[in-house]
């Protein structure tokens, strides 16, 4: 056994896991072969063949007994080896040994168990390779020539001949079935690498889909969701685990129109497309949706189901509509000074040029009664001059900081005094903290909370509840000015902050837009949120100047 061992490291050393899966695989093919000798064994006995002459049945069967005991012993102590490769080596050398036995005891003329050696010396390249076969395959033609040597065959030229010819079957299936085991572990070497990289590449790819900023869904060929990354569950609010194998349509119902469309497109042109559809979330905030459509192939480019790529579009919409506002402020800032002089100057010129008229002439009650039309329809021109101006025009306030909530406090009592518009009309303020200061205008906020006031109670003309809530939100305001009037049409809401835009007969269309300017002058924000027939809900969120103590006192 000596000639095996080599230095820990060496090429005959086996790592432990794979040293042990291997001895059990060498135990069971060493059962199965002396199984089958002991069935040979008896077949030949029951035949009464020539082969195995009547006195060596009993050396056989005591060998293959003890090789049962020697495995059966080495299975039970096997967990309790630490050296499982020198032990691996030791069971080799005793299959050589209990070879060349068989060999000896049923005879050399014949040799008819010499093709058992070709087995081991196999194995033996399987455990060690080409090293370890051409060392299995020296001893055995060391055990298989003392053999020959020590009981020559009669006949010479017949010993010469099964000496070379089985010494060199030997060294053929060493060099062999080394070569071949040599070639199956680079081969396992080289699929193990290759697993590995594509472990890693999947890994990778995983990554980059969870940590992309889109939505990635991926739906077989009846519409079923079978993919849904962290990007998408994040934008739409869903989870995979809940919509998985669930049709599309089911979840994305405005997306059903644009998929027949685009699937029908991509019939013809094998290019994605990209629309826009919208999506309510459980939150019932709805978003707007821009989306990519492809096609899903497989390995033998077949399409196996489509590609959706998704990514709110919602603020991007807000600011194409803010910037559209900001170019219609700007042209209409070009004409304010034109209209400045245009219209007021001649307004005051009728208005005076009536009232002189009424008090120097002696005019009848209903040509008196027209000039009190021309001056309250001229009063009616002008206000409406004033407050386009004050729109269009900059403000050069100077800013200074101020608590906003004796700012509503005080539009709230001026707004109950007029009687025609709060009419039916309850008005409820509450104030999260009545400390909190804000950097601005204070007459300017005051006429955005009175805009708002007048807009609700225009949309409550039987009366109604107006609700006030300010609370601190991290570093900002939060102001909520809830009505219970008629509601805004969907359809309108993004309307409403346009300029000249309004529902209302007598209305101007410029409160909104005031009151849209000057919160983003404060660098404020205002959205609205509103269903018709229940209410309309403004929520102004505004900057906090923090470092103040004032904020931080009472509650």
């Amino acid at each position: 056994m000596a000639f095996f061992t080599l230095k820990k490291g060496g090429l005959l050393d086996l790592p432990t896991l794979q040293a042990k899966e291997n001895i059990l695989w060498f135990m069971f093919l060493r059962t199965v072969v002396t199984t089958f000798l002991l069935i040979m064994t008896l077949i030949y006995q029951i035949k009464d063949s020539h082969i195995i002459s009547p006195q060596d049945v009993f050396p056989i069967y005591s060998l293959i007994g003890f090789t049962y005991f020697i495995t059966i012993a080495c299975a039970l102590l096997m967990p309790k080896i630490k050296n499982i490769t020198a032990f691996i080596q030791s069971q080799i050398v005793y299959d050589i040994l209990f070879i060349t036995s068989l060999i000896y005891i049923s005879g050399t003329q014949e040799a008819i168990f010499t093709f058992l050696y070709l087995f081991t010396i196999a194995f033996s390249s399987i455990l060690f390779l080409r090293t370890g076969a051409l060392y299995t395959a020296a001893f055995a033609s060391i055990c298989f020539s003392t053999l020959l040597i020590l009981d020559p065959i009669e006949n010479r030229e017949k010993h010469l001949m099964t000496l070379f010819f089985n010494n060199v079957a030997f060294f053929l299936v060493a060099i062999l079935s080394g070569y071949l085991s040599q070639q199956f572990k680079d081969f396992k070497t080289k699929l193990k690498e290759e697993e590995a990289t594509v472990k890693e590449l999947e890994g990778l790819n995983k990554t980059i889909i969870n940590n992309m900023t889109s939505g990635l869904l991926t739906s077989d060929l009846q519409n079923n969701i079978i993919y849904f990354n962290q990007a998408a569950e994040k934008i739409t609010g869903l989870y995979f685990s809940d919509i998985y194998k669930k049709n599309v349509f089911n979840i994305f119902p405005d997306l059903k129109r644009h998929w027949i469309q685009t699937a029908s497109s991509q019939t013809k042109k094998e290019m994605p497309i990209r629309k826009i559809f919208n999506f309510k979330k459980q939150s019932t905030q709805e978003l707007t949706l821009g989306f990519s459509l492809s096609v899903l192939k497989d390995a033998q480019n077949q399409k196996c189901g489509n590609i959706l790529i998704f990514e709110d579009l919602t603020k991007i919409m807000e600011m194409e509509q803010h910037l559209q506002r900001t170019d219609k402020l700007a042209a209409v800032g070009k004409l304010a000074a034109g209209i400045a002089h245009e219209i007021r100057n001649p307004l005051a010129s009728v208005s005076g040029s009536i009232e002189m008229l009424s008090r120097e002439l002696h005019v009848q009650d209903e040509d008196k009664k027209l000039m009190n039309i021309i001056l309250k329809e001229t009063d009616r021109l002008n206000h409406l001059v004033n407050e386009f101006l004050d729109y269009v025009k900059p403000t050069d306030r100077t800013q200074e900081m101020f608590k906003i909530s004796p700012a509503i406090e005080e539009t709230l009592t001026a707004f109950s005094m007029n009687k025609t518009a709060t009419k039916n009309i309850n008005l409820q303020f509450s104030p999260q903290n009545k400390n909190i200061q804000i950097k601005g205008d204070k007459e300017k906020m005051k006429q955005v909370f009175w805009n708002l006031l007048l807009n609700a109670a225009q949309a409550m003309p039987e009366g109604g509840k107006v609700s006030i809530r300010s609370s601190q939100e991290e570093d900002q305001l939060k102001i909520e000015i809830q009505d219970t009037g008629q509601g805004i049409p969907e359809e309108d809401i993004k309307k409403i902050f346009d300029p000249f835009f309004t529902t209302k007969p007598k209305g101007t269309g410029l409160g909104l837009s005031l009151v849209h300017k000057i919160i983003e002058s404060h660098h404020g924000q205002i959205f609205v949120t509103s269903k018709v027939g229940k209410g309309t809900t403004f929520t102004i969120l505004l900057p906090l100047t923090t470092g103040h103590p004032e904020q931080s006192e009472g509650s």
